[in-house]
């Protein structure tokens, strides 16, 4: 059975997970490594419990973690758009090359 942590033991790790959050801007899965503990348990802690011992430093890790959020969504359209130009590409290129997709040539 896992080991209950006393109350000054979660506030000073709650306290220094947001710190760390807050001077390296890192999400919540660069914290999760840091931090040897779930992504879960990161994000209970940001949400639930920080705003409960500092509410400043709980907007601020907000703001932190909502750009993080903003900044993934924007990366994963770059990626998808760069995959597609490629795809695109390859097949105009296999067009004039001659190549053949599943027996029919394209």
């Amino acid at each position: 059975m896992p080991k209950r942590l006393e109350i000054s033991e979660v506030r000073n790790r709650v306290l220094e997970e947001a710190h760390y959050i807050c001077a390296t801007k890192d999400t919540l899965r660069g914290a999760e490594s840091i931090f040897s503990l779930s992504k879960t348990t990161i994000h209970n802690d940001m949400i639930v419990r920080l705003p409960l011992l500092d509410i400043d430093l709980a907007k601020e890790v907000q703001n932190i973690l909502q750009q993080n959020k903003e900044d993934g969504r924007r990366k994963g359209g770059l990626i998808t758009g760069e995959r597609r130009r490629h795809t695109i590409c390859n097949k105009a290129c296999d067009y004039l090359k001659g190549v053949t997709y599943h027996g029919e040539k394209v």
